[in-house]
Order: C-alpha cells, then structure tokens, then sequence
C-alpha cells in the first residue's frame, strides 16, 4: 500500500491503517461537468476580476527577447497573446549579432525580456525601448538575486519592470511590486509560482504606462522606499552547507539553491551539487556522526545532521571538472558509487508509517489523503514533473489499490505544486546505459499509468496545481474531469523533442478538441492556458486564479462532488456503458500504433539530440523553428500543421541561415583537433589532400582558392595539381587517372579532390571511381553514395559522406529544423548533391519529393514542401511566392552573372551580381533561408577538410597508429 495522510474512517478498520485527521465540507449540488461547455456557481472567471484594459490597449509589436522560452517567458507569452491580443515576435538571445539581426527583422515598438541574463547591445536599446523583468525588489541590482533573498531570510521579495541602459538593471524603473516570501520555499518554487505571478502584474503596468505614453522614474538610492542594492553574484562558498548544523538549518541552506546550480558539499569523499531536500521527521538519531549516510528509498539518501537530525536528499549531481559521478540532476542513488550505496540500508516505507506524531509527512514522492466524502488525493511530487520508469510503476499501482478502497468514491490526481507532470524523465534515459532501452521502457511504464487511469472504476480528476506537458498533458486528459487554475500552462505535444508521442494522446485529445485542434496543438508546439484549455475542451474547470488558492478549491469543489451521488452514478453508469472489452481493446489498437512511431523515434538522431540538449543545457545555437514560425500576428492566421496560412503571405522578412558563423565554429574545433595530431607526435604529421584541378574555368579557380585558404587556416596541409585544358579530351582524361592513381598510392595524401566539372568530352565518373575509398574525401564515389543508401560495402572499405549534403545537414541541425515526417522538396537530381541529400533526408525519416527544372508544374511541388532545398543549377529559377509561407529554403545555387540579367540581387559589385537559385523575394516567404553568398558554400569547404581530418585519422588507424592520435 502507499502512505495514507488522511484516511477514510469507514475504510480504516478493514485497511488497518490510524486515522490522522479528516476533512468536513458541506455538501451541495453539482452541476454536471459532462457538459464541459455549462460552467458551475464555483467556476473560477478569469475575466470577472480583471478590469477592461486589454479593451482599451492599442495593438502593438512586441518582441520578446529571452535566454530560453520557459515558464517565465511562456507566461509572458499567453499574456500578451490571449489577454492583451499583441502582436507578438520570439526570439532567443543567443549573442549580439543574432539579438541586433532579430530586433531588425522585426521592427518591434517594444522590446520585453521576461528571462534575459545577458546585456542588450547598445545598438538596440539606444534605439527602441527595451524593458527587462528582474526578479528583485525595486533597487535590486545584479544577479543570484532570488538566492540571495532566501540566504538574507528576507520576509518580503519582489519583481521589477526597468528600462535597459548602459549600466545593467540601473534604468528607469516601469513597474514594481513585491510579495510575501512563504516560510520553507525552495528557490525554484519561489520563482515558478509568486515570482512570475508577479512579474505578470508588473507587466501590465508597464505595458499600460507605455501605450498611454508614460514612462518609467530614474532609479534613485536617496529614496528611502528604494530598499534594494547592487551585489554580486553569489559564489559557491556562499552556497555551501555544513552538515554540523540542524536538520532545519542544512534544508533551509539547500532550499535557496534548488534546482540551480544546487548546494554544494562533500559526500563519502565526492565532491556534488544537492538538488533537493526534505527535512525528516522519523525519530531522532543522535548516534549518526553528521554528514554520514544513513539510509535510501526510493531513489533518495539520508543524511545525518546535528543533534540526530536528518534530512532526505532525493536528486543531486556530481560537482567539478575532474569528478567521474554524472553531472547531469540524477536520483541520489544513480549518482554516488555503487558500492557506497550497497553498504546504505534500506529504510522501508510501510502504509500509514509515514505520518509523524504532529502530522508532518516523512520523506516520500507518493502518498494519498483521503477524506470523509470519499475524496482519495493522490500526491505525486516527482522532481520537475519527470518521471522515471519505476515512479510510473509505483504509481499507477497505488491508482489501483486505492481504486479498491472501500468507501472511496473519486480518485484525484494531484501531481506536484510547481509540475504536475511533464512525461518520461529524460535524465534517467540520458544516463542509462542503453537509453533506447530505457525510453522504450519508461514510455510502456506511463502507458501502463494512463491505462491504470483509465480503466478505474472510480470517478477520476487531474488536478493541475502546477503545469504539464508532453506526457503528462496527454496523461492528464485519461482522467475522466481535469481541473486548473488561471495560471496553468499546458504544452500538449512533443515534436520539440523529436517524439511523435504515445500515452494513448490520438485516442483521447482528439476525444476532447477534435482532430483539426488535436492536430494543430501538436504540430504548433506551443504552450496553451488554462482559459485557452477551457474554451476548446481539453480542460473542465479553472477553479481558481492562482496556485496558491487552488488547493484549497480543489479539497472543496472534489469533497462537493462526491456528496453528489446522483451526478457520481451517472457518471459511473456512462463509464460503464461506454469502456467494453471492445472499448479496450481499440484503446490498446492506439497504443501499438504510437509504440510503433515511438520505436523509431528513439534511435532518432533528432530524439538523441534534442534530448542530450535538454540534458545538458546546452544553449541553443538559434530561435527554434516552431517559434519563427508561429509568430502570434492578430491579422495573420495559422494552419493546423503550425505554418502560416498561404493567403497571409509576407509573414516576415526570413532568418538568414548563416553558414559563415557555423563555419567559423566548426573551424575552431577543427584546428583543435589539428593542434591535437600535431602535438601526439615527434615528426608533426598532419592531414593533407590534393586538389586536381583543370584549367580555364573561373568559378573552379576561385572554388580551390577558398578550400586551400580555409585548409591552411586550420592547419590542414594540401597541394595543387594543375593540368591544361586540351584539345583530344580522351588524353587529358588519361592523364587524370593516372595522376589519381600515383596519389592513392601516396602515403603522404589522405584526401583526393577532384575539382568539378571537368571539360567536355572527359568521363568524369571514370576519373571518379578511380579514387581509393578511403581518400574520397569529397564523397563522390558510387559506393559513398551507396553506403549512405544503406547498402553493404565491401568489407574494409572506408566512405564519407559527399560534402554539399552534409553541409545542409549541418546548417538544418544548427537552426533546429526537425526532418522526421516533414515534406521535403529537392530540386536537383545530381549524384553530387540532389541524391546524396535525398537519401539524408529519408534516413532522418522526411518524406521526399525529387524535381528538377523540366518537372511539369514545378510550383506545385514546391509550394507544399515544408523544407525547400534548390540545387537546380538556374539562377533565381524558384520565385518568391512558389515558396510554402514559413518553409525552409536552402539555396545551394550559386551564379556570377551581368547586372543587366537581374533585377534583383544580394551581393554585387560594379561589375557582377551573384545570385542563387532562388529568387531572393523568397526572403519574405521562408522562415529560415540561406543567403547567396554565405550560405551552404562555406560549409561545404569545412565539411571536405572535416572528412580530410577523418580519413588521416582512419588511414592512421589502419596501419595500427591509433592511440598516437585518439
């Protein structure tokens, strides 16, 4: 059984279980929620206590510029979207040129930053408005503020709206407002519930202020309401905990640094960060020397702290660069060695043992209350609402027993308050030995946990005190009413991670919106609000305005319910009647059909990535493409596949896949790794290719001069051979191949280029397939092309991917633009690049469509791809509106021609204009777009010395060099 914090009287005898406390409502009627459109007397109203001001808010543009969209700029987000109806633009900051470029393209009259660690350029906010939300009070200056008011044991604390200027959060200030800081909250908690909570009120304010033209006041320290001050951010010796101190004051310590960075401090001689706590209330235990272990249960340790306390650590991760524990937020025990974990005893967890004598609750993140109506409340406090494959089993069969209480008529799952839950716990996947495996298992165990929901014989109610999303969301529909408050957000979908999603979601969202709102909700990847929920369905109730009065209305409005007997039994007749064995049976039809999809996706390089992203936090390199492309406009609507619809065209001017800064990137990495083979030997060998190149063509002239430029640059070593064009083609071909067999058989080359196209009347597939494998640096072999098929190569024979379709591959993964199930249009059938990025595309799993400049009616295709790639070899063949509004357009073409052939162009000097393949109209139809120059070609060149250093490494290898370089 699991831990019973208020049990029903009747079934306590028969249950064995002491009866803590009850709980006595009155009972009163109940409509019927069945009708989810027909609200009751206690439906909470989200517009009844607002005030008109979103009536009188003239429409602005307003750009959000932030560090990540995450809950405080989610908020911010649904704000300004469905209160306010603006016009609203996101981006990611992800470094100055990219903000300068973003507040360009957007031409904002207001720039907001919810979440923003890093400083505006200048250029920015000497010329528009910018206002940032600090998570202080008025006069708080710096970072590490929210820590520093828990460290400070602050009564009150507060959010400020101030304007952006030279000297960081010393501007005008626009709005601030404070707020009482609850005893025991954590800092996450402080800060997900009140703190932005609160920075939405000031964010009206200030949005009020500035559509009325007011400004903000100078900041000024003489005032003496100006409380706060300027410090510093907060170091780890200010974090650190001593466990000789009490159990109160350890937890208070570790309290103010969940969940980032985390307290650090020393455990069984290993250096972590704690992540979490509970202070313990089982008996005392003076004989534990402080900061020993002393037990674990479910996942959690227990640390002795002064005078017989102790305190229960349930996540942590390893602390500095030479620790070998993980250092990605585990559960205790998968952190520290094992063999330390081995010798900790198990601290069993028996029903109703759990409760203390003064009714505080000992360590665990699964327990029930239940009242004297029937109400069973099933708490599930799971770190950040993931949940591991061994929660979901612990939970869905407490969903079970609890489901055969006698005298329990409804079952509320109550998650925890900050998340209720947000599906499998990626961490666990990350660090398991075969992630797959774990993601295939975790995905079953919440599948068996909605099932446990669904095939309750009580009446079931999601009660969303904190937010949900992906599988969670989806979990949360199972139940037969769900409930929120008017600050939940919802992101009901999970292609951001590369997933296409199970926990039966294509059963019952659809059940609850339709298939054309299921399909938009999924596909547009973006979070929803309670109101929002309500108004299409997918949620019954918003009973209160914020977290903090929910609980409450959640113990009353459950307790009402179940003295309703008649609605009970209708309800529980219609259950009844409606899940037959063949109900079910169609139930399990939707699991194997999105098991199936699930399968595929997590052995997804786009899953692997996106998660090892999420991880490890590593920053984001772009604005992610579902967020470009649904900019929220009043006037411009959107389709239910998340793009704009074709009738609002000249949606924005398109970001400019910049392949000039990830070549940059890639560069540094690559003379690193030259820097490392020049290093791990005497006689500084480093990769070298050889170009063969003939004379006479301009543009194959200033191709070698950027790769020998770039290869030198790096380090990479190389050498030119020329021939001259001749008149007897057969001789010059002759010539070719011998010069690339003498250079398969120097050792000394690693990589052979030959510089296409070569003269008319050459073979080039028979120059080509003269090159060994292993020095097909450029990829252009039939069986490179083969390989990347999937074919079965000859045993030892070493290919590499050809250079333009690993370029394109790379520039799409840098800007975050999912494949998986996408329609992919490619113009361009060559061997060279058509082929080669075709078969990328399909093992990434999009669909593809392959044209080329005679396909009959061009546009059609084109104008249904959602990623565009044109390597037709005709300048500006692709017009602007021949392009699916919001699509991704990558423009291989590349052509020098007269001024007097275009109208248009990018890039020209007196003399030329080079323009590409696409017309550059396509700008204001694409989202994301290569420009012509500076697009695929610089990656192209990086990407022929990347496969340079990795056929030296491999040619190393096979001549047993290996550990000199690895």
């Amino acid at each position: 059984m699991f831990p019973l914090r208020r049990t029903l009287a009747s079934c306590l005898k028969s249950a064995n279980v002491r009866l803590t406390s009850t709980i006595a409502v009155n009972s009163e009627s109940l409509p019927d929620n069945d009708n989810r459109r027909n609200q009751s007397d206690f439906q909470y109203q989200a517009q009844t206590n607002q005030t008109n001001f979103s009536q009188h808010l003239r429409h602005v543009r307003v750009l959000l510029l932030a560090n990540s969209f995450n809950s405080m700029t989610q908020r911010a987000y649904l704000e300004l979207t469905n209160k306010f109806k603006q016009d609203v633009r996101i981006e990611l900051a992800v470094d100055n040129h990219q903000m300068i470029d973003a507040a360009k393209r957007h031409n904002p009259d207001l720039i907001l930053c919810p979440f923003l660690t890093k400083e505006i350029p200048e250029e920015i906010w000497k010329e528009r408005l910018c206002l940032v939300v600090h998570p202080g009070i008025h006069g708080d200056r710096g970072s590490s503020s929210i820590d520093w008011a828990l460290k400070e044991k602050k009564v009150q604390w507060g959010v400020t709206v101030l304007q952006a200027a030279k000297e960081m959060d010393a501007g005008d200030i626009w709005s601030t407002k404070n707020v009482v800081v609850p005893k025991n909250i954590t800092k996450s908690g402080l800060y997900s519930g009140l703190i932005i909570d609160t920075a939405m009120d000031c964010i009206q304010e200030a949005m009020k202020k500035f559509v009325t033209g007011r400004k903000g006041i100078p900041l000024d320290y003489t005032d003496p309401n100006v409380k706060g001050k300027c410090h510093e951010s907060m170091k780890l010796k200010d974090r650190a905990v001593d466990f000789n101190a009490s159990a109160e004051e350890v937890a208070s310590i570790i309290r103010r640094s969940v969940s980032t960075p985390g307290t650090p401090c020393t455990l069984e001689g290993h250096n972590v960060f704690l992540c979490s706590v509970h202070e313990d209330t089982d008996q005392m235990r003076p004989q534990d020397k402080p900061g020993t272990i002393t037990g674990k249960r479910h996942g959690a340790v227990r640390i002795a702290c002064r005078d017989g306390g102790s305190i229960w650590v349930t996540h942590m991760k390893g602390r500095g660069k030479s620790t070998n524990l993980p250092t990605i937020t585990l559960p205790a025990t998968d952190i520290l060695p094992s063999d330390i974990i081995a010798r900790v005893p198990e601290v069993p967890e028996q029903d109703g043992a759990m409760v203390s004598k003064d009714g505080k609750v000992s360590f665990t993140d699964l327990w029930v209350s239940v009242s004297t109506a029937g109400v069973a409340v099933i708490h599930f406090p799971f770190h950040n609402g993931a949940m591991r494959t061994d929660q979901c089993k612990r939970l869905a069969a407490c969903i079970q027993q609890t489901s055969a209480l006698p005298g329990v008529k409804i079952i509320v799952l109550a998650g925890g308050e900050a998340t209720w839950s947000n599906g499998i716990n990626l961490n666990t996947i990350e660090a398991a030995q075969d992630p797959a495996q774990e993601s295939w298992e975790n995905i079953n165990a919440m599948n068996d946990l909605v099932k446990a929901i669904f095939s309750s014989k009580k009446v079931t109610i999601a009660a969303l005190q904190g937010n949900a999303g992906a599988g969670g969301a989806m979990a949360a529909i199972a139940c037969d009413y769900v409930w929120a408050h008017g600050n939940t957000i919802l992101n009901p979908h999970y292609k951001t991670m590369g997933l296409h999603g199970s926990e039966y979601w294509t059963y019952f969202l659809p059940n609850r919106v339709g298939h054309k709102k299921a399909q938009e909700l999924t596909n547009k990847c973006l979070p929803i609000s309670a109101q929002t929920a309500l108004a299409i369905g997918m949620i019954d109730k918003v009973l209160s305005s914020n977290r903090s009065t929910f609980a409450e209305a959640m113990v009353r409005e459950s307790d009402i319910l179940a003295r309703n007997n008649d609605l009970l039994e209708r309800k529980m007749n219609n259950k009844a009647r409606g899940r037959t064995s063949e109900w079910h049976a169609k139930m399990e039809n939707f699991r194997s059909q999105e098991l199936r999809m699930m399968r595929e996706n997590f052995v997804s390089k786009e899953y692997i990535d996106a998660r090892k992203a999420f991880v490890y936090k590593v920053p984001p390199t772009s604005t992610p493409l579902h967020l470009l492309l649904n900019q929220h406009r009043p006037d411009v609507s959107t389709n239910a596949d998340g793009g704009m619809d074709a009738e609002d065209s000249h949606p924005l001017k398109a970001v400019s896949m910049d392949g000039r800064k990830i070549a940059k990137s890639i560069a540094k990495t690559l003379a690193a790794k030259i820097e490392h083979i020049k290093n791990s030997t005497s006689r500084g060998v480093v990769p070298k290719f050889a170009i063969v190149l003939v004379s006479g063509n301009n543009d194959s002239e200033r191709y070698v001069k950027q790769k020998l430029k770039s290869a030198n640059n790096i380090g990479v070593s190389s050498v030119l051979y020329r021939f001259n064009k001749q008149d007897d083609a057969k001789v010059l071909e002759e010539d070719l191949i011998e010069c690339v067999k003498a250079l398969n058989d120097n050792e000394n080359i690693n990589g052979i280029i030959i510089q296409l196209p070569l003269p008319n009347g050459v073979n080039k597939e028979a120059v080509l397939s003269n090159i060994s494998s292993d020095k097909d640096v450029d990829g252009f072999r039939a069986d490179s092309l083969g390989s990347l098929a999937g074919g079965i190569s000859e045993k030892g024979t070493i290919t590499y991917t050809p250079c333009t379709a690993k370029a394109i591959m790379t520039l799409l993964d840098y800007y975050s633009v999912p494949v998986s199930g996408k329609k992919v249009c490619i113009i361009g059938r060559s061997t060279t690049v058509g082929m080669p990025i075709q078969l990328c595309i399909m093992k990434r799993g999009g669909s593809v469509t392959n044209c080329d400049i005679n396909t009959t009616h061009l546009a059609s295709f084109t104008k249904e791809a959602d990623i565009l790639i044109v390597a037709a070899g005709s300048p500006a063949l692709v017009k602007g509106d021949w392009i699916k509004p919001g699509a991704v357009v990558i423009d291989v073409g590349f052509h020098v021609i007269a001024k007097d052939e275009m109208d248009q162009k990018i890039y020209s000097n007196s003399d030329f204009e080079i323009v590409g393949d696409v017309d550059p109209e396509g700008h204001h139809y694409a989202s994301l777009m290569t420009p012509v120059p500076g697009g695929v070609g610089p990656l192209t060149v990086h990407m022929l010395l990347e496969n340079t250093i990795e056929a030296f490494l491999k040619q190393q290898r096979k001549n047993n060099l290996t550990t000199i370089y690895d």
